[in-house]
């Protein structure tokens, strides 16, 4: 519902976070990407990634300096638990 309101302007992030208790913007930010690219927020995703996928996405995030964008790009969001 927050991720909805917020993507249809009908709310800021400002106004989201007191009336909602949420920490920062930056979470709303994270839940959307989440949404946009999973369709879901809500569901705990237990992944087993090999040494080689690990290797692949530390370089990228070495290249690129950017975690949010090595997370959109292999679809790995701090909520998601990895083995």
């Amino acid at each position: 519902m927050i991720v909805k309101t917020w993507i249809s302007g009908a709310k800021s992030s400002t106004e989201l976070i007191p009336k909602y208790g949420i920490g920062s913007d930056h979470i709303i930010r994270e839940w959307c990407n989440k949404h946009q690219i999973t369709g879901s927020i809500g569901s705990a995703s237990y992944k087993t990634y090999t040494p080689e996928f690990k290797m692949q996405v530390i370089n990228d995030y070495l290249s690129r300096h950017s975690y949010s964008e090595v997370s959109r790009h292999f679809v790995l969001f701090p909520s998601t638990n990895s083995r």
